[in-house]
């Protein structure tokens, strides 16, 4: 079903080892990882955790900020699904406050049976 809406969250505290930019705000790496974890088990929980589906395009647009102790929350949508590819979006949100969007684009990859019985074969 496209257009279902799924919601991750995270929540980073303080610590010596925070993923955090020179000006001490969550750098924007952590944002578009987060952002295409999300999108990706979007996809996959859409089609029934039936194929692996690694990002193929991945395009992060931010408009906002984030501090170390905010709620960052993922909100995806599967846009298409298909036999070979997969599209999905969302908004990444501090705090309830939109700070980026993201748009990704997977590649669908069935996955192979590995038990012995198999040989292997999909």
């Amino acid at each position: 079903m496209a257009g279902r809406q799924l919601r991750e969250a995270a929540r980073l505290t303080s610590g010596a080892s925070q993923p955090c930019n020179a000006h001490r705000l969550i750098h924007g790496g952590l944002i578009a990882a987060l952002a295409d974890n999300a999108m990706a088990y979007s996809c996959a929980h859409q089609m029934g955790w039936t194929s692996y589906l690694p990002t193929v395009s991945l395009a992060v647009d931010f408009v906002g900020t984030a501090n170390v102790g905010q709620w960052l929350t993922v909100e995806t949508d599967v846009i298409k699904t298909g036999s070979t590819i997969c599209f999905a979006q969302s908004f990444i949100k501090a705090d309830d406050v939109v700070i980026a969007r993201a748009n990704a684009t997977c590649r669908v990859v069935r996955q192979i049976d590995q038990t012995p019985a198999s040989g292997g074969r999909p």
